[in-house]
């Protein structure tokens, strides 16, 4: 049984916000369409008793969401990611989560109303479930049939009992140093794969990347605001003024 919930105007203004920043027309909706979704369930998953994590999810970067198709909400040791489905029959799983190796516990599968107002919440599946298959497309298609409950979904993530994985301090650095040439997009492919798992199934380097994408963000704004830009500090950090 799918459960319907309105959306709240802050989910998509927080969408919104993120999606501005990307030029190219696909990849902005796709990371509003995501926005929307992560943020939606897990105000969702909080209201009905799963405490949530999402202040240092990934889908809140818009660089990250150029790159990597994830809508990743975090509970109880572990990574969930939302789907989004336009359909009544499928669902479909980036294969770049594999290339990335960044697949989650579980995937979360949801369906907009066409207003954007309401969202519907199919079901749930752990990822131990799926096969991947080595098709030429870009993306893996799976019946909407084989999900799980929504309903039972809070109670799955209750039992989980994940430790999670500890990087040594050369990782942790090494993950520092990439930070922003990750945010500048000068990263090479090899260290983007090695960045992106990383960051994915680090809390300490993800805390890290989204605080800097945070300040990053902040100081882009400032350019729009000049009367603040009078304050020398401000106007290097934002580029307007040589030090």
């Amino acid at each position: 049984m799918s459960i319907n919930v309105a959306i709240d105007n802050d989910v998509l203004d927080n969408a919104k916000f993120v999606a501005s920043k990307i030029d190219e027309t696909y990849l902005r909706k796709r990371a509003y369409a995501l926005g929307i979704a992560a943020n939606a369930t897990a105000k969702y998953l909080n209201a009905n008793g799963l405490k949530t994590l999402s202040n240092h999810s990934l889908y809140r970067s818009a660089v990250f969401a150029k790159e990597v198709e994830i809508a990743d909400i975090y509970a109880n040791n572990a990574r969930f990611d939302v789907r989004v489905t336009f359909n009544d029959t499928t669902f479909t799983v980036p294969k770049l989560h594999i290339k990335y190796d960044i697949k989650p516990q579980a995937y979360i599968v949801v369906k907009f109303d066409s207003t954007l107002k309401d969202i519907n919440f199919l079901g749930f599946i752990p990822t131990e479930d799926l096969t991947f298959d080595k098709n030429g497309d870009e993306y893996y298609t799976y019946p909407l049939e084989i999900l799980r409950p929504i309903e039972d979904f809070i109670s799955y993530a209750q039992k989980l009992d994940i430790t999670p994985y500890k990087y040594s301090e050369t990782d942790h650095e090494n993950i520092k140093e990439l930070c922003l040439s990750f945010l500048d997009e000068e990263a090479s492919e090899a260290d983007k794969i090695y960045f992106i798992k990383h960051v994915a199934t680090c809390p300490v380097c993800r805390e890290t990347f989204c605080d800097m994408n945070d300040f990053d963000d902040i100081v882009s704004q400032l350019k729009n605001y000049h009367e603040l830009l009078n304050d020398s500090t401000l106007s290097v950090l934002s580029g307007n003024k040589k030090e």
